[in-house]
């Protein structure tokens, strides 16, 4: 009568680690597929420092989305562009998997870089941009 409890004990153990399993695969799918709903907030959140600000994100449907007002400032120059096209991250991975795809993935519409008279005097590696 012993082996009995040890199985059903190994058997809610199982079932236990499968239903984890299952809801970490529905959690991911959720993400992955909510992406564009939620990847505004997150790039706003993820530019907070100072050197890289965007004034507005748009979705263009379920696979595109644009970026307007960008603005990356650093030391050795500072980059503005009006608006950046770009695939949403899961399709952006599904079209590169694809070698004869011949979509975009990325388009910039208006692209201008400032450079400083002079750069500030630095004890790092010159080739370090960033």
């Amino acid at each position: 009568m012993a082996p009995k409890p040890n199985k059903r004990k190994r058997s809610k153990l199982l079932r236990a680690i499968v239903l984890l399993l299952l809801f970490g695969v529905f959690m991911v799918s959720f993400a992955v597929l909510s992406l564009p709903y939620w990847l505004g907030f997150a790039l706003k959140v993820a530019t907070t420092d100072e050197k890289v600000h965007f004034e507005d994100y748009k979705r263009e449907g379920y696979r595109k989305f644009y970026l307007e007002g960008i603005l990356l400032e650093v030391p050795q120059a500072t980059i503005r562009i009006d608006k950046l096209h770009a695939f949403s991250p899961a399709i952006w991975f599904l079209k590169s998997r694809q070698p004869d795809s011949e979509d975009m993935f990325l388009q910039i519409d208006h692209l201008e870089v400032t450079l400083p008279e002079s750069l500030p005097n630095s004890s790092k590696n010159p080739r370090e941009c960033f």
